[in-house]
């Protein structure tokens, strides 16, 4: 995943951001279909990936929001860490316990969580755009 590393290039920032939400996305598809197949060590590996993603994700914008005194950091940061504890729980259970069996539900939960994912960085993606409209 490429870092999104504060600049003054504001567009960056934000294909930045856009580029790790589809490399999230595409993650969580490739998920969604080893469930459907019930092809469990895909679905172990998939997940291992989205974490490493997700943190990584999460972290470059903390960077970001920390970098441009984003006024919403606290709770966006609350968000991270909710949603890196349930799947890191999800990867405990699933990926460590092995479990034999891989619900639906994971996959709908995964959607879920990307969605909540780009609705709580629009906030942010706007922040960033309205800083952008100001040094243009």
């Amino acid at each position: 995943m490429t870092s999104i590393r504060p600049t003054k290039n504001l567009d960056d920032v934000l294909e930045l951001m856009s580029t790790e939400h589809q490399q999230l996305s595409e993650t969580i598809a490739r998920i969604k279909s080893a469930i459907d197949s019930q092809d469990l060590s895909v679905v172990r590996r998939e997940l291992l990936r989205l974490q490493s993603s997700e943190q990584a994700h999460f972290r470059h914008e903390e960077e970001v929001m920390e970098y441009y005194d984003y006024p919403d950091i606290a709770s966006h940061k609350d968000i991270h860490k909710v949603m890196a504890d349930i799947l890191s729980n999800i990867n405990r259970n699933v990926v460590i316990d092995k479990l034999h069996n891989i619900s639906d539900d994971l996959g709908v939960y995964l959607e879920r969580a990307l969605r909540q994912i780009l609705e709580h960085d629009n906030d942010l993606r706007d922040f960033v755009m309205e800083l952008r409209k100001d040094t243009s």
